[in-house]
């Protein structure tokens, strides 16, 4: 597909609001991230590269059929949701450590 005809969604699609089905997606891929106890600069740099991957590669996604790629609106709203996952599940690891994360250490 010829990146001509992708474009920014417009109002009725799919990654045009600023919450949308792929929002708690998001949300739970940062959920995972956080109960994996990556670093938030880990989940910063995949929550902000997927947002990047999905701009630029909008058709490179089989769940993308419109070609269209996220407003701004959209894909801020969707990096907060993966951030709020991260700090759910984090938080989780601190009472109850899952025995494949990583261990926590207090300086």
């Amino acid at each position: 597909m010829s990146n001509l005809s992708v474009r920014q969604a417009r109002e009725g699609e799919t990654d045009y609001h600023t919450l949308d089905r792929y929002t708690i997606a998001h949300g739970v891929g940062g959920l995972a991230l956080g109960l994996a106890r990556a670093s938030l600069p880990t989940m910063l740099v995949v929550a902000i590269g997927w947002e990047i991957l999905e701009r630029f590669r909008p058709d490179g996604f089989g769940m993308f059929r419109q070609n269209t790629y996220d407003t701004p609106e959209n894909a801020v709203t969707d990096v907060a949701a993966v951030t709020l996952g991260w700090a759910v599940g984090y938080r989780l690891t601190d009472s109850y450590p899952l025995t494949w994360a990583k261990p926590r250490i207090d300086k």
